[in-house]
C-alpha cells in the first residue's frame, strides 16, 4: 500500500474502487473492516470524509471499522478525528515509553487522564495493552496459545513458511504449517 500512495491518482482510483466495493458488499451480515495505518487515508480530504461517514453509518449496517496507526499526531490533525475520538467506544492503546512527549494529544484530543497516560508509559511492549471502554480502564495482558500465535503471525519468516506449506500440495498443510511455526515462535 505504501508504494501505491506515492502515486496519488492511482491511489485515489484504487481507494475509490475499494470503498465502493466494500459499501456494495454490506448486506447486514456482521462485517469487520480493518484499516491499517489509517493516517494515510486521513491525509486525503475526500477519504477522510468517507471514513467519517462510515463511522457514523456502518453500525446501522451491522459493520465495524477497526483502525490502527502509529502516528497519533497525524490522526489528531485530521478533520475526521472528532468523529473517530467520539465514535470509537472501545480503544486498545499500546505501550509507549515516550507518551509524555505527546501527553497533550493523549489528554486533550483523546481525553485520557494523567493516570491513563502514566499506565501507557509503564506498559510492557507487545505484552500489555491499555483497554478503554464504557468509562473503564484496564491493563490487559492476553495469553495466547502457541497455535493461535502461529496463526496470527505475519512476520517474513512465518510468511515464507506459509508460502512453502500452502504450495506444497500436502493434504494437511495447514496443520503442518501451524506445528512448525508454533514450535519456532
Amino acid at each position: 500500500m505504501g508504494t501505491l500512495m506515492r502515486f496519488p491518482e492511482a491511489a485515489r482510483a484504487f481507494m475509490d474502487l475499494a470503498f465502493w466495493r466494500i459499501e456494495r458488499a454490506m448486506t447486514g451480515a456482521p462485517t469487520l473492516i480493518y484499516i491499517e495505518e489509517v493516517w494515510f487515508l486521513l491525509e486525503d480530504e475526500e477519504f477522510a470524509g468517507r471514513l467519517e461517514d462510515w463511522l457514523r453509518t456502518f453500525r446501522k449496517k451491522n459493520g465495524v471499522v477497526m483502525m490502527s496507526t502509529q502516528s497519533l499526531t497525524e490522526l489528531a490533525r485530521s478533520r475526521a478525528f472528532p468523529v473517530i475520538a467520539g465514535g470509537v467506544p472501545n480503544r486498545f492503546l499500546l505501550a509507549n515509553p515516550d507518551v509524555k512527549a505527546f501527553a497533550a494529544v493523549y489528554r486533550d484530543q483523546l481525553g485520557l487522564t494523567e493516570r491513563q497516560i502514566d499506565l501507557i508509559a509503564g506498559l510492557q511492549p507487545k505484552r500489555e495493552y491499555l483497554y478503554l471502554a464504557g468509562g473503564r480502564t484496564r491493563v490487559v495482558a492476553p495469553l495466547f496459545p502457541p497455535y493461535l500465535l502461529a496463526a496470527l503471525r505475519s512476520d517474513s519468516k512465518a510468511q515464507e513458511r506459509f508460502d512453502l506449506w500452502s504450495g506444497s500440495g500436502a493434504k494437511d498443510w495447514e496443520e503442518g504449517y501451524l506445528k512448525e511455526v508454533a514450535g519456532n515462535a
